[in-house]
């Protein structure tokens, strides 16, 4: 009998020692301390080194794999990590827990958080200086969150290299009620020029043309003015006088821009009258046929030019160009202007990054400081694609035949190529990128200023 107690007695030890090693070899690591890059690329490092340790061939790979894991209390699977990036899945049966992260996102995220909602999922997604944040649930809004709803999170974290440039995102407080000031055209077979304070500025086609960076102050007052020339006919050739067809309209907006987007708040209409429906009269089988189309009710004009000034409501003050000399009287000002994208040239095929942030800086800092920094992760993700523009570019291409269009007071150039897109051109396999600023000159060298 005492023989047989002892055995059970025993056997009772071995299973509860077995209970609790295999209790903490499952014991599920707490993802929770990873909050920003250096962080992830702490554990990161830590992981790989005793993957190395243990000699396990998954130490060769880019990225470290767990089967589960905690994150803020919740339990989470297939957990990916990269030195950067951060992908999980959050488990059913943790509704409260998913409404914490949610409201955890809200806080930490402000006005930058962005939700959608679809017929069977929502997302809240957030892009910052920092890091890019996406939290997909599958529910179509949060009061339909059950027991059984699950979730994606995909934290991507940005290394902020030690260069003005990317260190702009965080210097220049974003002001998210600063005033924008936006040009919108819609034209069809017309050839525009548009100045804004002087400046001759490209109309690139896009939906909203942002003014602010040519307005130094709420001084200096904003004036647009745009100069409406002629298209070309049916063979190509150019026209004379705008036709019938040849439309033109334009809006100035002054507004705020909320996560991204431009919203208008008061709209200033110019050149009005030269966009409406137009009608034909033709004769067919002996009767009079009317036929209607967008066009220009003022047409027959050789050109059409619209002004407008109004002193702007921004609470910025740039330097710019305020100190720059006269260009138009410069000499070698072309082989000036050459010897500048030169500069810019060397700086990129040498994989130079301090050339490169000295370079582009002052323009980078008043842009940013004129658009209040409203989008500070955009200023992190120009100076990460530029660091992997330096990995790819080969060769670099620089324009040279081009004009030179100035400012009404001389002190800023832009050269305009005649060849290619853009001024400079770097070239990789499949892959091109394309550089071109306005220029100004105060001391003895040109400066790119926007």
């Amino acid at each position: 009998m005492t023989h047989t107690h002892l055995l059970k007695s025993l056997f009772l030890c071995c299973c509860l020692l077995f209970y609790r090693t295999w209790g903490n070899a499952q014991q599920l690591q707490d993802l929770s301390t990873i909050s920003d890059a250096p962080s992830l690329a702490a554990w990161f490092k830590k992981a790989k080194e005793a993957q190395n340790a243990a000699g396990l061939y998954q130490a060769a790979y880019r990225y470290v794999f767990i089967d589960s894991a905690l994150y803020r209390g919740l339990k989470v699977y297939e957990v990916t990590l990269y030195e950067q990036e951060l992908k999980m899945t959050i488990g059913n049966d943790q509704a409260a827990g998913l409404q914490r992260l949610i409201g955890q996102a809200r806080q930490q995220y402000g006005n930058a958080l962005v939700q959608k909602e679809s017929y069977s999922s929502m997302s809240f997604e957030a892009r910052t200086a920092d890091e890019n944040f996406l939290l997909t649930v599958e529910a179509e809004n949060e009061t339909a969150i059950r027991k059984k709803t699950t979730a994606r999170l995909e934290r991507t974290f940005k290394k902020v290299a030690d260069y003005a440039y990317p260190r702009l995102s965080k210097t220049i407080q974003p002001d998210a009620n600063g005033i924008f000031y936006y040009l919108e055209t819609d034209t069809y077979n017309t050839n525009l020029q548009i100045h804004v304070n002087g400046i001759p500025v490209a109309d690139k086609g896009s939906s909203a043309l942002i003014l602010n960076p040519f307005i130094l102050s709420a001084a200096d007052g904003l004036s647009v003015t745009i100069l409406v020339n002629p298209g070309t006919d049916e063979m190509g050739m150019a026209e004379q006088v705008i036709g019938k067809r040849s439309y033109f309209a334009a809006t100035l907006y002054a507004g705020t821009m909320q996560n991204g987007t431009l919203k208008p708040l008061k709209a200033y209409p110019l050149c009005e009258g030269y966009k409406g429906y137009v009608t034909d009269t033709l004769m067919e089988d002996g009767h009079e046929v009317h036929s209607s189309y967008m066009g220009n009710p003022k047409y027959g004009t050789s050109s059409i030019t619209c002004t407008y000034q109004l002193q702007p409501k921004i609470n910025y003050t740039l330097e710019g160009w305020r100190n720059g000399t006269d260009l138009r009287t410069e000499t070698g000002l072309k082989e000036q202007v050459i010897a500048l994208y030169e500069k810019l040239s060397r700086a990129i095929l040498d994989k130079d990054a301090r050339e490169f942030d000295d370079l582009l800086i002052l323009q980078g800092k008043e842009r940013a400081t004129s658009t209040y920094n409203a989008t500070p992760g955009h200023l992190v993700e120009d100076w990460e694609a530029w660091m992997e523009l330096f990995a790819y570019t080969n060769i670099t291409r620089i324009e040279k035949d081009f004009d030179l269009e100035f400012s009404n007071d001389g002190k800023l150039v832009y050269a305009v190529p005649k060849t290619q897109l853009h001024m400079l051109r770097a070239i990789g396999k499949n892959r091109a990128a394309g550089f071109s600023f306005y220029m100004y000159k105060s001391g003895k060298e040109l400066k790119f200023i926007r």
